[in-house]
Parts: C-alpha cells; sequence; structure tokens
C-alpha cells in the first residue's frame, strides 16, 4: 500500500507546469522540442498540472467523504502511470502518448469515482457533481482532438479552447475548490471522516 499516494500527484503537477512554461524560453532560444508549443503548452498545463493536482485531492478526499476503501494500488499506478505518459509525450514530441496518457487517467478516475459512490456508506458533497462535469469536458476535448489530428478534419480552435477553459477548468474548479476555499480563508476545517481505511492520523485536521 502506498503511503501519502497523493504527493507523487502534486510533485508531478509541478514538474508539469515548469515543463510546460518551460517551452517558451526554450523555443525564443531557438531549442524546439515540440512542433506545436502552444497545443503541449495546453496539454501540459490543463491535463499534466491541473490534473495531477486534481488527482491527488480525490484519491484522498473520495474515500473520506463517501466512507469507503482508500486509492488501490492497481487504481494509482494506472493513474500516475497515465500522468506521467503526458510529459512523456512532449518530450518525445508525440502528441498522441500524451493524449493516451489522460485517456488511462481519466477512465482509471472515473472507475475509482464510479465504485467509491456504489461502495460509500456517505453521500458525496452537492460540490463534487463539478468533478463529474469536468472529467466530462475532458472526454470530450480528448476526442475532438484526436479527430482533428488523425482524420485532418477543421475543428474550431475556439471551440476547442471554450470547452478546455469553460468545461474542464472551471469545473475543477468549482467541484474541488468550493470545498477547499473556505478551508484555505479559515472559517471551516477540512473533516476526516472515520473509517477504517483512512490513513490519516488524525479524524480531523485544518488544512
Amino acid at each position: 500500500m502506498i503511503r501519502y499516494p497523493y504527493r507523487y500527484f502534486f510533485i508531478l503537477g509541478i514538474l508539469n507546469a515548469i515543463f510546460g512554461v518551460a517551452l517558451w524560453p526554450l523555443s525564443f532560444s531557438g531549442l524546439n522540442i515540440v512542433d506545436d508549443i502552444l497545443l503541449f503548452h495546453k496539454v501540459l498545463l490543463v491535463y499534466g498540472f491541473l490534473l495531477s493536482f486534481v488527482c491527488g485531492f480525490l484519491i484522498t478526499a473520495y474515500p473520506n467523504f463517501t466512507a469507503s476503501a482508500r486509492v488501490k494500488n492497481l487504481e494509482w499506478y494506472s493513474m500516475f502511470f497515465g500522468q506521467l505518459l503526458i510529459p512523456v509525450g512532449a518530450i518525445f514530441n508525440n502528441y498522441s502518448v500524451s493524449i493516451l496518457g489522460v485517456v488511462l487517467n481519466s477512465l482509471t478516475m472515473i472507475y475509482f469515482m464510479i465504485n467509491r459512490n456504489l461502495i460509500g456508506k456517505n453521500k458525496l458533497p452537492n460540490s463534487f457533481h463539478y468533478v463529474w462535469l469536468a472529467y466530462f469536458f475532458v472526454c470530450i476535448s480528448v476526442i475532438l482532438q484526436l479527430v482533428r489530428l488523425n482524420f485532418n478534419l477543421e475543428i474550431d480552435d475556439i471551440l476547442i479552447t471554450n470547452i478546455f477553459i469553460a468545461g474542464v477548468i472551471l469545473n475543477f474548479i468549482f467541484g474541488v475548490g468550493l470545498k477547499l476555499f473556505p478551508v484555505f480563508l479559515g472559517h471551516n476545517q477540512f473533516v476526516i471522516l472515520k473509517n477504517e481505511n483512512n490513513f490519516w492520523q488524525k479524524n480531523k485536521v485544518n488544512l
């Protein structure tokens, strides 16, 4: 069993953010490691950075809020390997590899959430409905990108960008942020439910 599994996603998310931003100064200095800088910049920051932090939060919060089993090794490795493929695809200038990572991570996370909803004893906070919407838009954006690249169809970049921003990013912010922002502002506590699978040392902690 992996101890503190969320930490690895947070570290990977930070590295993806650095990599995604570094593409621009590298390009200006004449070192172009990818053909489409803007495309990989979006992928690394939205799927690599944001999705890593979302995964780290969800694999911690979902079992605690639903009073269900914590993330299993196979689930964790599948999600993390998927996230790892995103920067690997950028390093080798292979967008398909990055998208494969997004698909693997997203499918595993959707399975994880459905499973914990079914076996959990408690209901999730209403704000988590936005997380489901965000993953829905992840699937739509991935499909549009693959169709455009593999079938040479002209799909408006503005449409894809709006799905990225309005669909994926904002729903993740609402889904996760509505639960965490009050904690960061000091208005309440992040309550960890008591259950036999809880890996936290205490039942209630201040973030």
